[in-house]
């Protein structure tokens, strides 16, 4: 079997597979049997199909990309808001943008925001306590934002030791703590100081 390429009467060129068999075989003669098949239309088939498998992956890195943000609130305070579910692939993601981060632009401060979160449960949990040691080990103070009274309930149904990690309520309200252990002044409008 053998693949080759050949132009045709209009002058386009297509791929054919040919398979040769031998028929008959003596000393004085040989007699063989070729059968050739046309695969243009299966070759661009497979080509097309490459090249929308390439096209998914990089639509898929995108994704992923944009499923694991983190941003620069302040100068020294950044923040990686979830949203959705986290499993172990995703928390893995998140954990390396958000040490990544904290790394370039020498963060001090990361407010992790779980308001999107749907579930809690001892899993999410602890993938959370992990990014969190991980950024403390590089100097840097995290905060858990936005957790709802369903997931408080459901930490403590689970009896999940959380005490370790600071929280606030709201993002505003996270912000301002990081703000304030930076040495910031905080002030809120309508009230003097």
């Amino acid at each position: 079997m053998y693949t080759t390429t050949i132009p045709v009467g209009d002058g386009t060129l297509r791929d054919f597979v040919s398979t040769v068999y031998q028929v008959e075989w003596t000393p004085e003669h040989a007699v063989a049997l070729s059968i050739a098949r046309d695969v243009t239309e299966q070759n661009q088939a497979m080509a097309a199909l490459r090249e929308a498998n390439d096209s998914l992956a990089a639509q898929g890195r995108l994704i992923e990309e944009l499923s694991v943000p983190v941003v620069t609130l302040w100068d020294g305070v950044l923040s990686a808001p979830i949203v959705g579910a986290v499993d172990s692939h995703r928390s893995s993601r998140l954990t390396e943008a958000l040490l990544t981060a904290i790394t370039r632009q020498r963060a001090a401060f990361a407010i992790i925001d779980i308001t999107g979160v749907p579930i809690v449960d001892t899993q999410v949990a602890n993938y959370l306590i992990q990014m969190m040691q991980a950024a403390t080990l590089l100097g840097c103070q995290c905060l858990l934002v936005g957790i709802g009274p369903e997931i408080a309930q459901t930490v403590v149904q689970l009896g999940l030791d959380l005490s370790a990690i600071r929280t606030a309520p709201t993002m505003q309200r996270g912000l301002e703590i990081a703000l304030m252990s930076l040495g910031y002044r905080v002030q809120r409008p309508g009230k003097g100081g």
